[in-house]
């Protein structure tokens, strides 16, 4: 993934310097990575930060992979530790109220859905409006997102 700055010009070399720098965390931290069955007690023994990058990383990358259809379909909207990541950087880059508006609307829609493991037709038709919002706000989060855990403390 190639990061962006707001104005959607192309990358800055801190960008790109911030993104290799995430790459290299993201992969210390998914080492290791245990099967469906040990996945619980593997994701709670990690940092309350690791707990937090796995948990946005799996909303950016099933989002912009398959769009909130596949990012609750795999299970990763039952993750606790998105919204309080969100609201760790929110003062950071506003606009992560839009992201978590999207999330909000994206969770109502699965709630409101037939109760099934997976998502209805008509569940689907309601995500892609929501699925093109995420699209729009995708590079600058995705900017922020990277640079608030290279800094974590």
């Amino acid at each position: 993934m190639r990061l962006m700055n707001e104005a959607h010009t192309a990358p800055t070399t801190v960008l790109l310097i911030a993104e290799q720098r995430f790459d290299v965390l993201l992969g210390q931290v998914l080492a290791g990575y245990p099967n469906r069955r040990e996945y619980v007690a593997w994701f709670d023994a990690k940092s309350q930060r690791d707990r937090h990058l796995l948990a946005v990383q799996g909303l950016y990358s099933q989002v912009c992979n398959g769009g909130f259809a596949q990012w609750i379909n795999n299970g990763y909207a039952e993750q606790d530790a998105l919204t309080l990541q969100l609201a760790r950087m929110l003062p950071l880059y506003p606009r992560v109220q839009e992201v978590q508006a999207l999330v909000d609307r994206a969770l109502a829609v699965r709630e409101a859905d037939d109760g099934t493991p997976y998502l209805s037709d008509e569940a689907h038709d309601q995500l892609d409006p929501l699925d093109d919002a995420f699209f729009a706000l995708s590079d600058g989060f995705a900017d922020v997102f990277h640079r608030y855990l290279l800094v974590w403390n």
